[in-house]
């Protein structure tokens, strides 16, 4: 028996302004569930056909899981197709990332969160595609969870998405050569997430490349984004990993995000540096050590033009105390990453 419905929802204000391509995204009053949503439209001019208007639908259905953003329900509204989905009020990695990186323990919960999610809309056969800061939200207990399926497709016999549509700032080095995704093309924008939650996205967005034919040259090469470049707090287990996923050689990459996340799993961090950019010339990192130690600082200060200071504290309840040993001045900024590099692993 064939039944049809009516939808009825009253718009708050639309929320992700520039986050999507293809849709637009409202907070919604939705009186039949009675409570305060998220309303994704989509204009059936964006699909391909008739078939293609609930596949995001379905995907996300499918893909159930805690680290995976849920469905309410879809409807088909007159020009538009409406996927209706769970209000989270914690927002996404992208909020939480705009400013400073995360801890560095919170990076890798964060991540093997995802990848736990990832690793579920794999195994039912599907690709997300879209992996990235704004597609990872966090739910009310803070749990991470992967959003937005829109660009989201099925694997084919061989294990292959042939033509994706994928964001070309992170777009797998393989589909300029061959035109197709695998399960290695998640993992490597995977690997370009967890670049920018380590290092914060001013690291990220300050190497974007405009030039389309020099941005493929410096993709296909493994040149952007920069492995060279990580903010100096960050062990060298980890960069590895993260360098890893980003192989410019799929088969080199993690073979699954289970794998990926065991990875992650190994990499001890004795001190969870918070970083702060108090300003361009300025950043702090803070590690609480607890067990009546006092607390570790340590400041990468601009002196001059071309030169800068480098300063470690111990902080016993404000009362600051400098450890000589490591404090520098008047050295170049290459020197100071270095001496830093130096800094951060004796401290741990």
């Amino acid at each position: 028996m064939q039944v049809t419905g009516t939808i009825n929802y009253r718009k708050i204000q639309q929320i992700g302004v520039g986050q999507g391509c293809n849709s637009q995204v409202f907070l919604i009053d939705e009186p039949q569930l009675g409570g305060v949503l998220v309303a994704k439209e989509v204009e059936k001019n964006k699909f391909q056909s008739v078939e293609e208007y609930f596949k995001e639908a379905q995907m996300i259905f499918a893909s159930y899981n805690p680290n995976v953003v849920p469905i309410n329900y879809a409807c088909d509204a007159g020009e538009k197709v409406v996927l209706v989905m769970p209000y989270f009020s914690q927002g996404s990695l992208a909020d939480r990332i705009q400013q400073n990186p995360l801890s560095l323990k919170e990076v890798i919960r964060v991540a093997q969160g995802a990848l736990n999610g990832l690793h579920h809309i794999h195994i039912k056969n599907y690709l997300h595609l879209d992996i990235k800061p704004s597609n990872i939200l966090f739910s009310d207990n803070n749990e991470p969870m992967v959003a937005d399926f829109g660009q989201s497709d099925s694997l084919n016999r061989n294990g292959i998405v042939t033509s994706p549509r994928m964001y070309i700032q992170t777009l797998p080095p393989e589909i300029f050569s061959t035109m197709s995704a695998t399960i290695y093309s998640d993992i490597y924008l995977m690997g370009v997430t967890l670049y920018r939650a380590v290092n914060g996205d001013d690291i990220f967005n300050n190497q974007k490349i405009e030039d389309m034919n020099n941005l493929q040259t410096k993709i296909q090469k493994g040149e952007f984004p920069d492995r060279n470049c990580f903010l100096p707090h960050v062990p060298k287990k980890l960069r590895r990993i993260i360098k890893k996923a980003l192989n410019v050689e799929p088969q080199k990459r993690y073979q699954s995000a289970i794998e990926f996340a065991d990875a992650l799993g190994n990499v001890e961090i004795p001190l969870d540096w918070n970083t702060s950019t108090l300003s361009n010339d300025n950043i702090c990192w803070k590690a609480i050590r607890g067990h009546e130690k006092p607390d570790l600082i340590v400041e990468l200060t601009k002196n001059t033009e071309d030169l800068w200071d480098v300063y470690v504290l111990t902080d016993n309840r404000g009362r600051r105390r400098k450890k000589t040993t490591y404090c520098k001045h008047r050295i170049t900024y290459s020197d100071a990453k270095t001496h830093l590099e130096t800094v951060f692993s004796d401290l741990s």
